[in-house]
């Protein structure tokens, strides 16, 4: 393999490399240049500046201006928007990450997007359209109760509140990387640009920035992995030093759900995530909403699921390409960065010198993709807590705000929201290891809630109690799992070992850092490798699943409370809040069943 690859075009730059003309890429290489600065300013100005556009030259004072446009959005932005929402700068940088340390078996969650996105279509966008709720919290007090309805919101809430700081903290941790600039003086000045048009200019200003943002990723990401594959020396020398080093791994058939990752645990646990996020999320409902018909919402949602394969799929390809571009000179291994989340950011500084602005652009993307997720968050959250807590108790208090009343509320929630989404920023950068724990709750609170929503959609029987005890039930057990697995792997009990990495084509003898062959590189440089036996085998189901298996607690213990309480008679339910996925298997509905044996009787006598 080393001969082969010796024979190939190098990479000009790629850490030194001994067959590389230039030598190993100092602090002062990777830095921003005054193209770049200017290319990241630009974005942050032209973003700030649809807010102003949408906030004072086209007024929104009505609730649904702000939240849903004045359902007069057309389907591209809107689609746009979606995608945008849900490619997140951890996206763009974790998931490189994980490609360059585990492989490529992440891939197969473009699979599960396909079948989610037919799911969606079919099953859930038509209910949702057809009863035009607000809030998609709404759905779950008609179908069950408010106490049902206000715990989902909750846990919505809470769930996003930790979530946000991360996503805004990981780019940004990038841009200090590259620029220097402290992170303190950082975050707050891009948050705030991102509350300011999020709060002023609403789901008009969100999502016509989510747009330009996604538009530009994409176009960076295609320029850089252009860049990337011709300096390793074209296609085929990119896929051959992918497949040599190991990473390319599509089809691990292993049906053991304690493996971390294989094509069944992201195939099969993929499938309940993307479903939380593209079938019962509020941010994915809020923008189904805000376009006039059905057959709108639908293409937005077919677009949705082209547009997230199709950003996963560059993410993908650029965490092989780092791969391939360092494949003999691990910058792990060189100390030449600190941790996986800072590869993309140090290959784009390195790929993308002699194309000025080209780094400032790419890192402006991720900026972007954060920036989406993060104004779309705030705009949600803000109509979720308003609607759900708050629109009530002013109305039983005979204090009903007017349209322009509550749109000044609801702008006045998002910009409080977003100071604490940036105060929490903070304490996550005390916090090392608050990413992963971030990503396991989310399988706490985002199985939970969709098991709610499964359980009211697809199983007629639920009742209120089923809906109380399935949520509960599912909250506890998953809160125990996460806890213990976490525990198991902060005290190094249980470990995931990177695949390997090879330092020997480094340049300027930095191979004393090497292989001992009792040590494994793990999320560190010198971590022992220990026995995964001697953890509670709970503890060690993949991190995948954790959604699907909240999800499946609250169904099955839902539906058994249900049955053993009295369930939902279902010749009266209202067949609106049910998928049509099961109206086949439902009775006749008592009205129509009573009127026939009228007209029975009257045709005896």
């Amino acid at each position: 393999m080393a001969d082969t690859a010796a024979s190939a075009p190098s990479a000009p730059s790629a850490l030194g490399l001994a067959s590389a003309p230039s030598g190993h890429p100092t602090d002062g290489d990777l830095h921003f240049a005054v193209a770049d600065y200017a290319m990241f300013g630009l974005m942050m100005c032209i973003s700030a500046l649809v807010g102003v556009y949408y906030g004072f030259y086209k007024r929104q004072d009505t609730v649904q201006d702000y939240l849903l446009g004045g359902k007069s959005m057309g389907i591209f932005p809107i689609a746009m928007s979606l995608v945008a929402s849900n490619v997140s700068g951890i996206t763009m940088l974790g998931v490189p990450a994980e490609m360059y340390t585990y492989g490529s078996q992440y891939a197969a969650l473009n699979l599960s997007a396909v079948l989610v996105c037919v799911a969606v279509v079919r099953w859930f966008v038509p209910v949702f359209f057809k009863l035009q709720f607000t809030s998609s919290y709404e759905y779950l007090e008609h179908r069950f109760n408010r106490s049902v309805r206000r715990i989902a919101s909750f846990l919505f809430g809470l769930g996003l509140l930790l979530y946000l700081p991360v996503v805004i903290y990981v780019p940004c941790l990038a841009f200090n990387q590259v620029s220097g600039i402290a992170l303190h003086i950082i975050a707050p000045a891009v948050m705030l640009i991102c509350i300011f048009y999020t709060t002023v200019g609403g789901l008009k200003a969100v999502v016509w920035t989510d747009t330009l943002q996604l538009v530009v990723l994409v176009a960076a990401s295609f320029v850089v992995i252009t860049m990337g594959i011709l300096m390793v020396g074209g296609m085929g020398e990119f896929i051959h030093r992918a497949d040599s080093g190991g990473r390319l791994v599509f089809f691990d058939m292993n049906p053991d759900p304690l493996t971390r990752t294989t094509f069944w645990t992201v195939f099969v646990g993929s499938i309940p995530d993307i479903a939380s996020s593209h079938a019962v999320h509020p941010t994915a409902l809020q923008r189904f909403l805000s376009v006039p018909t059905l057959r709108s919402a639908q293409w937005a949602a077919v677009i949705l699921c082209a547009g997230y394969i199709l950003t996963k799929g560059l993410s993908c390809v650029t965490g092989l390409l780092v791969f391939a571009t360092y494949h003999e000179c691990d910058p792990l291994k060189t100390r030449s960065i600190k941790k996986p989340d800072q590869l993309v950011p140090f290959f784009v500084m390195d790929v993308a010198r002699s194309v000025p602005g080209l780094a400032g652009l790419f890192v402006a993307g991720v900026f972007s993709a954060a920036l989406s997720t993060m104004s779309s968050g705030l705009n949600t959250l803000a109509g979720t807590i308003y609607e759900d807590f708050l629109v009530h108790g002013l109305a039983r208090r005979d204090r009903a705000p007017t349209e322009f009343q509550a749109s000044l509320i609801i702008k006045g929630l998002a910009l409080i929201v977003g100071v604490l989404c940036m105060a929490l920023m903070f304490v996550v950068e005390r916090l090392g290891s608050v990413l992963q724990v971030t990503y396991t709750l989310s399988g706490i609170t985002g199985g939970a809630q969709l098991g709610l929503f499964v359980l009211g959609l697809f199983v007629p029987w639920a009742n209120v109690k089923g809906a109380m005890a399935g949520g509960l039930c599912s909250l506890l057990f998953m809160g125990w799992i996460v806890t213990g697995s976490q525990a198991a792997i902060f005290s190094k009990q249980l470990t995931y070992p990177w695949l390997p990495t090879r330092v020997d084509g480094c340049a300027n003898n930095v191979t004393d850092i090497l292989h001992d062959k009792d040590m494994t590189w793990t999320n560190s440089i010198t971590e022992m490798h220990t026995n995964p036996e001697d953890t509670f085998v709970l503890y060690r189901i993949s991190y995948y699943y954790y959604t699907l298996l909240g999800a499946l607690i609250v169904v099955v213990v839902g539906l058994v409370v249900s049955l053993f309480t009295g369930p939902q008679d279902l010749r009266t339910i209202n067949r609106d809040l049910l998928s049509p996925a099961i109206y086949g298997f439902l009775p006749k509905p008592a009205e129509k069943a009573s009127s026939r044996e009228k007209s029975t009787k009257v045709a005896k006598v």
